[in-house]
């Protein structure tokens, strides 16, 4: 409850859960209020997510935009969409993985369908490794390990005709350096009120710099 609901800490539209999907009760939230009361159905949550953050997109189509999607899985209990669950030759791991994926493809369809791709930037990544479902080889280590396959992650980057299509980049980034490349790309002088620890990626994501 307030002050510590997203919309609290500037977030104009929320929509989702308030804590992991392990705990109970789970209701779905949108903004202030109790959007599904538990119990949620899980296996739907990938794509009521989506559909969430494409009908936002849509609306906010015509001006500058940040959306933040953090989808619960594939944290525990992992949850498939019936169209997808015993599919994966990874288990119901890789079923919710092809999840993930298809709610990805979604989103950059929406963005070319409305003819703004070449003026936003995807970031596909994630908080740690994988937790015991998931394989991290040849890496050491995982989710809460401080060895490489604990604390190394993807990193996709998306900008049509910004960032070249294909390349793979072997630099060193962290979390914290998304803050400072979104500000520098949008123009807005970092806040001058605390210490950012982050450095700007943006030559090094469009140049390879």
């Amino acid at each position: 409850e307030a002050p510590s609901l997203p919309n609290d800490f500037g977030f104009d539209h929320y929509f989702g859960v308030l804590h992991s999907n392990d705990m109970a009760p789970l209701p779905l939230w949108r903004n202030r209020e109790i959007a599904t009361p538990p119990p949620l159905d899980q296996r739907l949550l990938t794509p009521r997510y989506t559909d969430e953050a494409i009908a936002w997109i849509e609306e906010h189509a015509d001006r500058p935009f940040f959306l933040h999607f953090a989808h619960s899985f594939p944290h525990i209990p992992l949850h498939a969409t019936p169209e997808q669950a015993g599919r994966s030759d990874a288990g119901l791991y890789g079923d919710v993985i092809a999840d993930l994926d298809a709610s990805v493809g979604r989103l950059v369809d929406t963005l070319v369908r409305l003819g703004i791709a070449e003026k936003t930037l995807v970031l596909v990544t994630s908080d740690n490794g994988p937790w015991y479902q998931g394989r991290y080889a040849p890496l050491r280590g995982r989710k809460n390990d401080t060895f490489e396959g604990g604390m190394r992650v993807p990193f996709i980057a998306w900008w049509p005709g910004r960032i070249p299509a294909g390349r793979r980049a072997a630099d060193v980034a962290i979390g914290i350096d998304l803050l400072p490349t979104a500000l520098a790309l949008a123009g807005v002088p970092l806040p001058r009120d605390r210490t950012i620890d982050g450095v700007d990626l943006s030559y090094a994501l469009m140049e390879g710099a």
